[in-house]
């Protein structure tokens, strides 16, 4: 296998022998996962990169917020677990995500900031006490609107329950809760989830 050495700045690839092809680097969430194409001559080869944190490289560094979008919820709650990352800083990180993002009203039906910073607060507590509820405990998450938490709109997509709230929270919510999942908000979704799409 060649090795390829990514030049961000010029766009170049440089193959183990030295050899430049011109690539196209494709949008991703960071460049610790780069797709690109090479084009040499007349054919094209998709070529994948795929860089996986491991947690014992993230022991070697300080995390920093830009590392959050790329980590998975397991590795998140391994980090909060470690005292590497504050549930409160990252659950302000990706509330501020939700706010500044272009679509974030197209994505998210209900917003849930208040309800999230306060779990995220409990979550700290813990696991500075050694009392974690779970191993995802701080670990921010999002509900479709079909889901029941009390006092927020749950409409499902339709404008048959339009302004419905919910006056108690459904089973699997106060399931993910007593884990110390903590919520982001509600994300719309087709009318009553009537469709392949969710």
């Amino acid at each position: 296998d060649n090795l390829f050495l990514v030049n961000q700045c010029h766009g170049k690839a440089v193959m183990g022998s030295g050899e430049r092809h011109d690539l196209a680097i494709n949008s991703c969430t960071n460049y610790n996962d780069i797709k690109f194409s090479l084009h040499i001559a007349q054919y094209v080869f998709l070529i994948c990169i795929v860089q996986r944190k491991k947690y014992t490289e993230l022991e070697l560094a300080e995390v920093k917020m830009s590392d959050f979008n790329s980590l998975t919820a397991s590795e998140l709650g391994h980090m909060i677990g470690q005292g590497k990352i504050d549930p409160v800083e990252l659950t302000e990180y990706f509330i501020s995500q939700i706010e500044l993002s272009p679509i974030g009203e197209k994505v998210y039906s209900t917003v849930t900031s208040q309800l999230a910073l306060d779990q995220a607060k409990e979550s700290r507590e813990r696991a500075k006490l050694g009392r974690r509820l779970s191993f995802l405990d701080g670990v921010p998450i999002s509900w479709k609107d079909l889901f029941d938490i009390k006092g927020y709109p749950c409409e499902a997509g339709s404008e048959l329950l339009a302004g419905r709230h919910a006056d108690k929270n459904c089973e699997v919510y106060n399931f993910a809760e007593s884990q110390g999942l903590i919520c982001l908000g509600k994300t719309h979704m087709s009318e009553l989830a009537f469709s392949g799409l969710g």
